[in-house]
């Protein structure tokens, strides 16, 4: 089972997959009502990845704002309380070459959540491609 939220102008992409094991946000993430577009995705990601033994999240956000970065780390707070032992839930964070903020945010989300993070800077043209 998945579930699939097309992005739009103010919100990413979000793939949430059980038979992938795979949780995966990219685009753009400003919309007006964060909270409400987020507790979606976290409903979705108890209902669909509970149980698992191991899971893969990738985060490649180009740009977000304040409401979106607090409703960012709640979703992580929701995987790590997925009762899937913490060193199976792998965090793939990818930001555009010389995006040191966006290094930097990835970095503090790992800190605080207390989860695994692999880094990946990504060319700006790959970046894009990724996003599609």
């Amino acid at each position: 089972m998945e579930h699939i939220i097309e992005p739009t102008k103010t919100t990413p992409f979000v793939k949430i997959s059980a038979t992938e094991r795979l949780l995966e946000i990219k685009g753009r993430s400003h919309s007006e009502d964060s909270v409400r577009f987020f507790s979606l995705v976290n409903e979705k990601i108890k209902e669909l990845l509970s149980g698992h033994h191991s899971l893969e999240v990738k985060f490649a956000i180009e740009y977000f704002n304040t409401s979106s970065a607090k409703c960012i780390f709640d979703v992580l707070s929701t995987v790590a309380s997925l009762n899937i032992p913490r060193q199976n839930i792998h965090v793939k964070w990818f930001y555009e070459q010389d995006d040191i903020d966006m290094l930097e945010i990835g970095n503090d989300y790992r800190d605080l959540s207390n989860l695994e993070f692999e880094f990946y800077e990504i060319e700006e043209d790959e970046f894009e491609v990724l996003l599609v």
